[in-house]
């Protein structure tokens, strides 16, 4: 018999670092960004739900939580499916397959060809199952059907289809359809050994599928698209197409109650109770589009989409719940938010599309301001009843009562999105066509100041004569009308009356400057640049490679060494850096939950003292920091084999390490996840007794183990990370 060996060691996390928290946490939504594309109930009171970047959830709908389950995978997963309560399957990109035997708990993958990527899953008992999707990982290549008849061990491929295939559904394991690009639908009633396709009327994508008997069915798709079929899908006639109101009306989901009640899903929700000859729409209190519906075993239907949208329609259509997202004063904060401003560390602005919201108490509560024809980039407050909100469509709003009311101002008939004030008095406002526009009555009138081929995205004002933007130069090239953009600086120091434009930087957008003196100030963009002369010359600073970072759009200082920077990286995820020296190094922020967002920007940052940061980003995205203990700055290894205090066994492996002085009376150990969610408590714990931690969620990740004695408590930092047979943890 050939054993592993297991090395284990812990690294204890420690020491005082600036900033005086203990990493972000997430407000909006909830867990986390993250799009869900597949949901299907066990028939154990839960459902799973997968969608990018490789996630797994378990969704307990009776209390609703979401716990997030290991996939061993990054892959986006788009169709999950069970045919009884402990057998499920879930496939994705780069021909992923995953199963499991245990309702969802654990997951075994399988790659059946890493060059298709499979939208949609479905088995008719635990032998026979179908598999469709697309050849090729953009998903344009021709259409692919597997087909397995012993339980997933082989997938047999059916060619011959010319478009990709999004949806699959059958009724008993000889009669199914399957449908996609084009409009096309195919059936078969020899359990695919054979397929015949069929026009349907249309050339709309279909994206889901579905059959109440052999004879009776819906498909639903791009543009509004709804079509039944009553012989089995030899013929279709389309019941809706097209817009909902004038806005875009694509459906992704599908489910009948019977052959009369029935619902369509998508960037909206339609019902029928008439077989589909009339459909009605219904709340949805989310612009997050649907992807995926399943019903639960009391007739409630769970549909997920993006933004980790979450919805319960109960009550024939009557009662829509939206989970995971705030919802202020009746209204869904799900809109991207472009700006963040707090004066201190409890009172603060978050400012996006057609809303403003303002809290009062650190965020446990928040007001909210509907501005549907605004979309607020920027803020600035000089006091905490006089600020200003900048609109990206050229309005300037200011109150003078802390938000009470809000008066507007036309400052420029270009878009807009930088915005600074020196004082009372004085601010400019940059955007399109580099415009700059001042004020010298607080924003009652605007005077234009500069105007070129190109945009400044941000200005800040040192004083009343001297201030800076930075956004991109267009420049034509040769005789043409082919243009290139390249990053600019533009500067003032007698108040406007003239501009100096710096295109010497070689980065090619430049999208926030900041300056905390006179002297010291940065540009943020695809680059991080540094003066410490009052902008004569401009060094460039390191951005932390690892993250791939493709550019930084917002930043936030305390003085000359404290900031931070958020942006995204080159692979669409969002980032958040900081530094301690000044800029002379920069760190990432390692968010655990970044790298299984899915796509979306961090759009704006602020932080008010050391310890309380908000950031704010698309979709409605709100991030705040975590007050406790400082960042890692300093590593202690301690081997196992070493002697140590406290004696731990977690998830069954032993290991020892030393946590400082214990006293006697220790009353308890707790163990949070970086977000401060408790993850076990163990109390009463003898010290000449090892301390067991037996909780699946304790496999991998950063972890603290706080221990409580009287008056007075310890807590550490401890990296577990386990790598399958070589079981390293750090």
């Amino acid at each position: 018999m050939k054993t592993n060996s297991i090395l284990l060691t812990i690294i204890i996390l420690s020491s005082a670092s600036v900033q005086a928290y203990n990493g972000w946490k997430w407000l909006n939504p909830l867990p986390y960004y993250n799009g869900l594309t597949g949901i299907c109930f066990t028939g154990t009171g839960k459902a799973i739900a997968v969608g990018d970047e490789g996630n797994i959830w378990q969704v307990n709908t009776k209390n609703f939580q979401m716990i997030k389950i290991a996939s061993n995978t990054t892959e986006i997963l788009f169709s999950v499916f069970f045919p009884d309560s402990e057998t499920g399957w879930v496939v994705g990109k780069s021909g992923t397959l995953l199963k499991t035997v245990n309702s969802g708990e654990s997951w075994k993958k399988n790659v059946i060809n890493a060059n298709e990527m499979y939208l949609s899953v479905y088995f008719c008992g635990k032998k026979n199952g179908w598999i469709v999707g697309s050849s090729s990982q953009d998903g344009f290549g021709t259409g692919i059907i597997r087909k397995t008849a012993d339980s997933g061990a082989t997938w047999d491929e059916t060619p011959g289809f010319g478009v990709f295939l999004a949806a699959v559904y059958f009724i008993d394991s000889l009669t199914g359809w399957v449908a996609g690009g084009g409009g096309k639908i195919s059936w078969t009633k020899n359990g695919g050994s054979s397929w015949t396709t069929v026009q349907t009327g249309t050339t709309q994508s279909l994206r889901a599928i579905s059959f109440i008997s052999a004879d009776t069915g819906w498909a639903v798709g791009e543009l509004g698209t709804i079509m039944k079929s009553i012989d089995g899908g030899n013929t279709w006639a389309i019941q809706s197409q097209g817009a909902l109101n004038n806005n875009i009306n694509d459906f992704e989901a599908l489910y009948f109650y019977n052959s009369q009640v029935g619902y369509a899903l998508g960037s909206n929700i339609l019902k029928t109770t008439d077989g589909g000859a009339t459909w009605d729409p219904i709340n949805k209190p989310t612009r997050m589009g649907i992807s995926s519906v399943s019903p639960d075993s009391n007739g409630d239907l769970w549909a997920v989409g993006g933004a980790s949208t979450v919805l319960r329609i109960g009550n024939q259509g009557t009662s829509v719940t939206l989970f995971n997202m705030m919802i202020v004063q009746g209204n869904t904060v799900d809109m991207d938010l472009s700006s963040v401003y707090f004066t201190s560390k409890d009172t603060g602005w978050l400012g996006g599309v057609g809303a403003i919201l303002h809290t009062v108490d650190n965020g446990v509560s928040w007001a909210f301001i509907s501005l549907p024809q605004y979309w607020i980039v920027n803020f600035q407050f000089i006091s905490r009843d006089v600020g200003w909100a900048l609109d990206a469509n050229g309005t300037v709003l200011k109150t003078v009562d802390g938000g009470a009311q809000w008066d507007t101002t036309t400052a420029s008939s270009n878009n807009l999105s930088g915005m600074c004030f020196s004082d009372s008095s004085n601010g400019w406002v940059v955007g399109n066509n580099m415009t700059i526009a001042r004020t010298t009555d607080g924003g009652a009138t605007w005077i234009s100041e500069y105007q070129k081929n190109g945009y400044l995205r941000s200005v800040y004002s040192l004083n009343n004569d001297t201030a800076w933007a930075v956004g991109y130069a267009t420049y034509f090239v040769g005789l043409g009308t082919l243009t290139r953009n390249k990053g600019a600086a533009i500067h003032t120091t007698d108040a406007g009356q003239h501009w100096q434009l710096d295109t010497a930087l070689p980065g090619t957008d430049e999208r926030c400057v900041k300056f905390v003196n006179r002297d010291t100030g940065w540009i943020f963009g695809d680059r991080i640049f540094k003066t410490t002369n009052r902008g004569l010359t401009w060094l460039e600073q390191s951005i932390p490679q690892s993250e791939n970072v493709s550019y930084l759009s917002s930043a936030s200082f305390l003085d000359a060494n404290k900031g931070w920077a958020v942006g995204s990286t080159k692979d669409g995820f969002p980032v958040i850096i900081s530094t301690a020296n000044g800029g002379a190094t920069w760190s990432v922020e390692n968010e655990p939950s970044f790298s299984s967002t899915g796509f979306f920007d961090l759009n704006s940052i602020c932080f008010t003292d050391s310890e309380h940061g908000w950031t704010v980003g698309n979709s409605g995205s709100i991030l705040q920091t975590v007050p406790g203990s400082s960042p890692i700055k300093r590593v202690q290894r301690i081997s196992n084999k070493k002697s140590a205090n406290l004696d731990f066994i977690i998830n069954g492996k032993r290991m020892t390490f030393s946590i400082g002085p214990i006293p006697a009376e220790l009353l308890s150990i707790e163990v949070f996840t970086l977000h401060g969610q408790k993850v076990t408590a163990l109390y009463s714990q003898r010290r000449n007794s090892p301390i067991v931690i037996d909780n699946a969620r304790m496999k991998r990740g950063t972890f603290i183990i706080r221990l409580e004695y009287p008056g007075a408590s310890i807590s550490k930092r401890v990296l577990i990370v386990d790598k399958n047979s070589s079981s390293t943890i750090y």
